[in-house]
């Protein structure tokens, strides 16, 4: 990392392209303020910027004292992202000044946010609206924990959710509310939090152009009277064939009218549809997709498109397709009931990470391409084959390292069926059971035997498989002195880890794992469908499929149910002794 006198003595500006990347944490430099961009993550607004007279002053006069909190752009290591600073930085770009001071650290996508909302929440003069950012940025950042949330931001719940509610808003009504200069209130906002976007908007031009006839009162009246096209409806309308509410008559919240099958109970039909995307529509995707999430939980800015071609195929098949932090993100806002988009990455730290390594790859394929095509052809041909064969290794570019976070019911099977064959394997070994044995007396007594280390703690799975390279004998005369020893009840321990500890010490550890894990109507209810796909796939079930019913019957499989397709591959005789996950065999270490 580069801290040397120079550096700390440069003042960098957009005409030299300098890797902030490649300073050590915590450096302090002076950077041109254009060099400084809005932080990646978190989609700071800042809707009221207007700063004090005193504030504007002193910058202009004595230009930017206290630093600003930046980190290397994830996007461009030769620029900034900022993290604290935003009213010093947009007053510096106001007044022209050459530089300003700031301390570069290397945050974390959420190390940087949680920075950036502090800052946020104690600035003076924070809006309803402000507040609406806040409590959305606080539950991207704590993963929908909506109680952890509402503590940070210093709200109770009840606000907390009648903030995030305004979220629902479209972004001209939220700079209305935002505006102090008209009579667009809090409970004008509310009420129009439950429209579409278009009925928001419309709305909102009456308000503003008739603020005396539109109170809040007048408006939550028109509201209830409000009519909605049941064509529009995203649930099942049987049920409002022969409902009171159902009219033919189009009452529009503002006057206008047409005729059509319509509810004249908005509240209803908002609460039937809010229990079709809950109910109906979010169960469909996670059986289809796997995790699912509300859009509120992860705004756009805090998630990313995830695909082959952004992260690299073998991360993409092997590692997003099985992790937890790969969802899909589903609407609930009227109008846009049960729209969703897959495929979405939530851990940005982990996709930066991802496209970093790609990238990194492709850079390394190319550069051997290149040399292995200078030193095999001859200076004219080269030219002419370089990119055509730098492209063809591209494609076959094979990261080292592939990253997933396991979903919890997968690793929990895995983890018992490993348990399981460690237990059939080694449970009647007197060398084990011997060894338990001392371990339990050791973890009771608090006795530590010469092999473990006296100043260090050593877990009691830990003690077990040390213990089972002494020969029975030391074994023995240890239990003695651990009894000894004996004063205390020991705690509870889990023996699954220890199974799999046992087992992954055996030569032919891997081989056991592998030869009994098979699949049950119970561990494939565990996927969704595009990861029974997968398995089918990489297991060679795809392709004794085809050989033996047929690819376009192997086609069809997936277009089912899921329930229809697990049990059809219960059903097909498959030898699946040669296979087992690659994440279930990687616990085997």
């Amino acid at each position: 990392m580069n801290t040397n006198n120079n550096v700390l003595n440069t003042i960098f500006t957009n005409e030299v392209a300098f890797d902030f990347s490649s300073l050590s944490t915590g450096t302090p430099i002076r950077v041109c303020p254009t060099l400084i961009d809005d932080l990646s993550v978190g989609g700071n607004k800042r809707r009221n910027k207007t700063r004090s007279n005193d504030f504007k002053e002193s910058i202009r006069a004595k230009g930017v004292i206290q630093s600003l909190s930046v980190r290397p752009s994830v996007a461009n290591p030769h620029r900034l992202e900022l993290c604290a600073g935003y009213g010093r930085r947009d007053t510096a770009l106001e007044f022209g000044l050459t530089s300003v001071p700031v301390i570069v650290n290397s945050f974390s996508d959420k190390e940087a946010l949680a920075i950036m909302l502090t800052e946020n929440r104690e600035r003076e003069n924070i809006s309803i609206v402000d507040e609406a950012d806040l409590a959305q940025s606080y539950l991207s950042l704590h993963d929908g924990d909506l109680a952890t949330a509402a503590t940070h931001l210093g709200l109770s719940q009840k606000v907390f959710r009648e903030r995030l509610q305004l979220k629902r808003l479209d972004e001209k009504v939220l700079v209305a509310l935002a505006d102090d200069s008209n009579k667009f209130t809090l409970g004008h906002a509310l009420i129009l939090t439950t429209f579409d976007v278009e009925t928001q908007l419309k709305t909102l031009s009456a308000i503003l152009g008739d603020p005396q006839t539109y109170t809040v009162k007048e408006l939550k009246l028109r509201a209830s009277k409000r009519q909605i096209e049941l064509s529009k409806a995203c649930f099942n309308t049987a049920d409002c064939n022969s409902c009171q509410h159902n009219t033919g008559e189009q009452f529009d919240l503002l006057g206008d009218n047409d005729n059509g099958s319509n509810c004249s109970n908005p509240k209803c039909f908002n609460e039937k549809s809010q229990d079709w995307v809950k109910n109906t529509r979010i169960p469909q995707l996670e059986e289809k997709f796997g995790r699912v999430i509300l859009w509120e939980v992860k705004p756009e800015q805090d998630r990313r498109s995830v695909s082959k071609e952004k992260v690299g195929e073998t991360q993409f098949q092997n590692g997003c397709m099985n992790c937890e932090n790969k969802c899909t993100v589903v609407d609930d806002r009227p109008m846009r009931w049960g729209n969703f988009i897959e495929d979405q990455c939530i851990d940005t730290d982990c996709y930066n990470t991802c496209t970093a390594s790609l990238t990194k790859a492709k850079a390394e394929t190319q550069k051997t391409a290149t040399t292995q095509t200078a030193e095999n052809q001859d200076s004219d041909s080269v030219a002419n084959t370089l990119t055509v064969n730098t492209n063809a290794n591209i494609e076959k570019t094979k990261q080292k390292t592939v990253i997933a976070k396991t979903s919890a019911n997968c690793l929990d099977d895995y983890k018992a069926q490993i348990r399981k064959s460690s237990v059939n394997t080694v449970l009647k070994d007197a060398q084990f059971r011997m060894a338990l044995a001392l371990a339990s007396l050791c973890e009771v007594s608090g006795y530590k035997p010469e092999c473990i280390k006296e100043d260090s703690y050593t877990s009691f799975n830990n003690m077990t498989v040390i213990f089972m390279q002494l020969d029975i004998k030391t074994i023995q005369f240890e239990m003695g002195n651990a009894v000894t020893h004996h004063a205390t009840v020991g705690s509870n321990h889990n023996p699954t880890e220890l199974m799999i500890n046992i087992l992954s010490k055996r030569e032919d550890g891997k081989a056991i794992a592998q030869r009994d894990w098979m699949p049950t109507e119970k561990r494939l209810a565990m996927y969704n469908i595009a990861q029974l796909e997968n398995l089918c796939e990489v297991s060679g079930f795809a392709k004794s499929y085809k050989e033996n019913i047929g690819e376009k019957e192997y086609s069809q499989l997936f277009k089912n149910r899921k329930d229809t397709i697990v049990k059809t591959i219960i059903k097909y005789k498959f030898d699946w002794t040669d296979f087992a996950p690659k994440d279930y065999l990687a616990l085997i270490k």
